[in-house]
C-alpha cells in the first residue's frame, strides 16, 4: 500500500517546490509579479546594463536596436504603458544567455532585482549579447540590481 502513494508523494513535494519560486518572482509583497515576456540572443548592447522603459517611444528606440541588423526584425509587442512599466536587462558580451535576475526586495522607494547564480555552464562559446524583457505594474520607484 505505501508503494502505491510513494510517486503521489514525490508528485505533491515537486509541485509545492514551485509554488515557492513563483513567490520570489512576485516579491515579498506578492503583488508586484515580474513577467518575462521576450528575450534573445543579441541586443546590440556590448555593455551590461538595466533599461527601464516608461513610454512608447522609448520601447520603439530599443526595437531599433535591436532590429539594426535582423532580416526581418523582431515585431515590438504591444505594451500599455497606462499599466505596465518595461524593465529590459542587458547582460552585455557573454557566452551564457540564461536569465539571471528575480524580483527581490521592495519598498516605498526601490525595486531591487537580486541576481540569480546560473549552475548550467554554458553550452556554447559562441559570444552573445543576450537581453531579457521583463513587465512589472506600472512604477515610478527606482529600479536597481543587487
Amino acid at each position: 500500500m505505501s508503494r502505491t502513494f510513494f510517486p503521489f508523494f514525490i508528485l505533491l513535494v515537486s509541485l509545492s517546490g514551485c509554488k515557492s519560486h513563483e513567490s520570489a518572482q512576485n516579491g515579498k509583497d506578492g503583488n508586484m509579479g515580474m513577467e518575462l515576456i521576450l528575450s534573445g540572443d543579441y541586443s546590440g548592447f556590448e555593455d551590461e546594463r538595466l533599461l527601464v522603459i516608461n513610454n512608447k517611444v522609448q520601447w520603439e528606440e530599443f526595437f531599433g536596436k535591436i532590429n539594426r541588423t535582423r532580416k526581418p526584425g523582431l515585431t515590438v509587442p504591444e505594451i500599455d504603458f497606462k499599466k505596465n512599466t518595461i524593465i529590459i536587462r542587458l547582460k552585455g558580451e557573454t557566452t551564457n544567455n540564461e536569465p539571471d535576475v528575480i524580483l527581490g526586495k521592495v519598498s516605498s522607494e526601490v525595486l531591487v532585482l537580486k541576481r540569480t547564480k546560473n549552475l548550467t555552464k554554458g553550452k556554447s562559446s559562441a559570444v552573445m549579447t543576450p537581453f531579457f524583457v521583463y513587465t512589472i505594474s506600472k512604477t515610478d520607484k527606482r529600479i536597481k540590481i543587487q
